[in-house]
């Protein structure tokens, strides 16, 4: 008895020094009490609802999904149109002649890869009022989107077709009295369809600062050509940031719209703009103007790692973290129109942005 005794105690003595393992696995139910805080699917769907709202410059791109497999260049197929001159289309009778070709263009880009992550102890996890996983894919959900929206948005305003609004002469010229005109979209809108660009489902659409904004809607007093979107007869298919549409454009608003703060080397890429002064570009667009690429089909993902996987010895902190494969490319130029302006409130923008 005491032989077995002994060997009990020995048994006892060794568990104590066995290594201890902390694991996420519930002992009592074999299942990981953490699976749905960190579960990928659950947050990347969250990450893409949250972002795409805020993908204005996105919406009316058209789009090609992240190459798998075939290297770091995507590309996007442009079809000229075929002559309309009554001189190349004469039929010689009985003799149908020899055709034409589709003349298509491949239009590439390389891609780029972008992200950022957040790190978080298990203190502020544990004694948080807040709910830190949602908080912190909101946050990276909002700097995606920024980031990915800006990517667009530059590479858009780099189309060379523009003008400046309240029939000023030019950048050099521009005064803050020089707001957006309802005339200014009437042009811009007459020069997209003097390209023959097409619209996008019957209209133009005018990206503009909600400062910007705010000077066209105080312009409208006595004017029935503004229609307002609360006014829509369908509004189903509002545009996200919509505030109504004059003629054949339709207006959206962003705080992402191009916006700079002149200085005396140029204006953050703006040449020819007087030193401090601050000019908008107000950006009109026509369907299949510009591409981009999918937020969808691993084009986005979030990246989550509990404290259980990554936090040292002793599990002390998390990471919540966004990742995104992107690339944008103006299509064809003559289907956008700039229009440079200045907004009353202009005091308020103090970078360029």
């Amino acid at each position: 008895m005491k032989k077995i005794f002994k060997m009990l105690q020995m048994f006892v003595n060794l568990q104590m020094f066995a290594e201890v393992v902390n694991s996420t696995v519930d002992p009592s139910s074999g299942t990981n009490p953490l699976a749905t805080e960190y579960d990928a699917t659950f947050w990347n769907t969250a990450l893409i609802r949250l972002a795409e709202p805020k993908l204005v410059h996105d919406l009316f791109a058209q789009k090609v999904s992240i190459p798998s497999g075939n290297g770091k260049t995507v590309e996007w197929r442009k079809v000229d149109g075929l002559s309309t001159d009554p001189a190349d289309n004469i039929l010689t009778e009985g003799t149908p002649g020899d055709g034409q070709q589709m003349k298509i263009t491949a239009i590439t880009a390389k891609v780029k890869q972008y992200g950022n992550f957040i790190k978080f102890t298990d203190m502020l996890e544990l004694t948080s009022k807040d709910p830190i996983m949602r908080i912190a894919t909101q946050s990276c959900a909002a700097q995606m989107a920024g980031v990915s929206d800006k990517i667009t948005r530059n590479r858009m305003h780099e189309a060379t077709n523009s003008f400046c609004a309240n029939n000023c002469t030019g950048l050099a010229a521009i005064e803050p009295t020089d707001t957006m005109q309802l005339d200014d979209l009437f042009k811009a809108a007459a020069r997209l369809e003097s390209n023959d660009a097409p619209t996008i489902d019957g209209f133009y659409v005018a990206i503009m600062h909600p400062l910007v904004a705010k000077d066209l809607m105080s312009k409208l007093s006595g004017t029935t050509a503004w229609v307002d979107v609360m006014k829509y007869a369908n509004t189903e298919n509002i545009i996200n940031g919509e505030i109504g549409k004059i003629g054949k454009v339709r207006v959206v608003t962003t705080t992402n719209a191009k916006c700079y703060k002149a200085n005396a080397s140029g204006a953050g890429g703006l040449s020819g703009a007087k030193d401090g002064t601050v000019v908008f570009a107000t950006i009109v667009i026509g369907n299949d103007a510009y591409g981009t690429t999918e937020i969808t089909g691993g084009g986005a993902e979030l990246i989550t790692h509990g404290k259980g996987e990554i936090g040292g010895p002793l599990n002390q902190y998390s990471t919540v973290g966004w990742k995104q494969t992107k690339a944008a490319e103006i299509l064809v130029d003559k289907y956008m129109v700039k229009i440079y302006s200045s907004a009353s409130q202009a005091s308020l923008i103090t970078a360029n942005n």
